[in-house]
């Protein structure tokens, strides 16, 4: 759908409007919302894995209703100024790290059991130089059938940027 069809007779977009036009549509009574590509509205677009929430605190307003990705960990709150999950404040943000930890590929790592047993704790170095870590953890393992047919995961930034859920794709892996 466009923003046309969800424009009134002086084009501004009207959300009932797309509302009305999707249970048309669906011939469905859901809770219809609407998003934006450039966060707009709402705090985030509503990617695959995102959940709607209504009356949250964030953006700097009592209450609003977001979209919001899933929560990378049991004790991190929804942030009062955007629409994302952050650290509690002990420990807090990560540790800057040093020109020579940043040269070397380091980062710190939230570790929730660390900080269930010492808030202190909770954020660790990341030790293994020139490693990387996808942002939505492991690739799925790899099944039988994709290694008879040559296949593999690889991360595709482009995927992940899309909707911050996915970013894992199977391509056909070639033997060097």
């Amino acid at each position: 759908m466009s923003n046309d069809d969800i424009s009134d007779s002086n084009g501004i977009e009207v959300e009932s409007i797309g509302v009305a036009l999707c249970q048309k549509l669906s011939s469905a009574d859901a809770n219809w919302k609407q998003t934006s590509y450039n966060s707009n509205m709402r705090g985030n677009y509503a990617g695959i894995g995102y959940t709607y929430m209504s009356n949250v605190a964030t953006l700097g307003v009592g209450s609003t209703d977001i979209f919001i990705s899933q929560q990378p960990y049991a004790s991190w709150t929804i942030s009062t100024t955007a629409a994302e999950w952050e650290p509690p404040s002990t420990p807090g943000a990560a540790p800057t790290l040093t020109d020579d930890e940043v040269a070397a590929g380091k980062r710190y790592l939230w570790n929730e059991s660390n900080y269930q047993s010492d808030p202190a704790t909770a954020w660790v170095l990341n030790e293994t130089t020139k490693s990387w870590e996808s942002p939505i953890g492991p690739h799925p393992e790899t099944t039988d059938d994709m290694k008879s047919n040559g296949t593999g995961y690889v991360w595709d930034e482009d995927a992940h940027q899309a909707d911050n859920t996915t970013g894992w794709v199977v391509v056909e892996v070639t033997q060097s």
